[in-house]
Formats: C-alpha cells, structure tokens, sequence
C-alpha cells in the first residue's frame, strides 16, 4: 500500500454529489471573485483576504431569480469552498501550526463565519428554513382513526400494536 493509494480510497468513497455540489459552488464562489477583480485561484488567497471575500459572498449571494436562498443552503455553499481549500492543502500552505479539526473554525476566518451566523439569522426572520411543506407526524388520535377505517395493519384483529 502507497501512500497514493490512501487518496485512492478517500476518493472512491466520496459521494459523487459532494464533489459535484463541492465544484458547483466552487465555481459560483469564483464566479464571484472575478466580479471583484481577483484572478487568484481561492487556494492562492491569504487567510485575511479571503475572510473578506467570503464575508461578502455570504451577504450577496442570490439564487438566480433574485430571491434569497435557504439558509442551509447558504451554509452549504459556505461549507463546499472550505472542503475545496481542505482538499487543496490550504491549511499547510497558510496556517501550518494549526490544531483546529475543521479549517472554517481557524481564527483567521472569524469575520465571515460572524457574517454567515447573521445572513443565516437573517433570513430564518424573513421566513426562510422554516420548512413550510414539511410533513408533520400523526398523533394518537390520527392512528386511532386510521386503525378504525381499516388503513393500517392487515385488517386481522389484534395486528396492530399500539406504540404508545
């Protein structure tokens, strides 16, 4: 076993749409950049830079009708460019000492995980995230007519076990 090969099973196992969702973003992300006038690649961007540029990307990305997207989906994007700048060794390049887990948690990008936290805020107050279409559980009640009208379990008597 090579050292090679360790990348090889990291990369045979990573769900094929984190690393399309991971490039998408990351693509948006540099979509946005150009529109700053930075030509740098993200893993060439010092820490410092870089928190200011992901401060106001969080504030101003837009779904492409204009409207504002799901703060989990803001979060997400947010995510996807430090996994980029993990997989790229960004960590080792710029902030060697280190002995955080995860990279976004690094000092160094403070400012725009404080954006993210209240762009997230935010939009839960405008009524994002709420999840209006989420199915809601039965309850006692619910169960008890639907064993009456013979929609659940078998039909046989004593099939159906209550679980509360």
């Amino acid at each position: 076993v090579s050292y090679d090969d360790t990348f090889e099973t990291i990369n045979k196992n990573t769900n094929p749409n984190t690393t399309s969702k991971t490039a998408s973003d990351i693509n948006h992300f540099v979509d946005f950049l150009k529109q700053k006038k930075e030509n740098r690649s993200i893993e060439n961007i010092p820490p410092g830079q870089l928190d200011k540029y992901l401060a106001m990307y969080v504030i101003s990305i837009r779904r492409p009708d204009e409207d504002e997207y799901e703060p989990s989906t803001v979060q997400s994007k947010y995510q996807s460019i430090f996994r980029h700048l993990e997989n790229k060794k960004y960590r080792s390049k710029y902030l060697k000492k280190s002995k955080l887990n995860d990279l976004k948690d690094e000092p160094a990008f403070q400012h725009s995980r404080s954006v993210l936290s209240h762009k997230m805020k935010e939009l839960k107050a405008l009524g994002k995230g709420n999840k209006p279409n989420k199915a809601q559980s039965f309850g006692v009640e619910e169960f008890k007519v639907l064993k009456d009208k013979g929609l659940l379990g078998t039909g046989e008597k004593n099939v159906f076990i209550y679980m509360f």
